[in-house]
């Protein structure tokens, strides 16, 4: 269970300083997960917060992919 926690700290730190980067809508996505992982690490489901964060990167990079 800590290793969630310390993944989902981790990506927030992460989401925060990938954000500073970005503009428009993208940027607005960022922050609603952000919201999302710190929300779920503060109910205590860390495990849906690392889940979230893996489904965000894994579609970031299908999405380069594609591109």
């Amino acid at each position: 269970m800590i290793w969630f926690v310390l993944a989902g700290a981790v990506a927030l730190i992460a989401l925060y300083l990938y954000s500073l980067f970005l503009r428009g809508e993208i940027r607005q996505l960022v922050r609603t997960l952000r919201w999302t992982v710190g929300g779920a690490l503060v109910i205590g489901a860390a495990e849906e917060a690392a889940l979230v964060v893996f489904l965000f990167a894994l579609g970031e990079m299908l999405e380069g992919v594609a591109a």
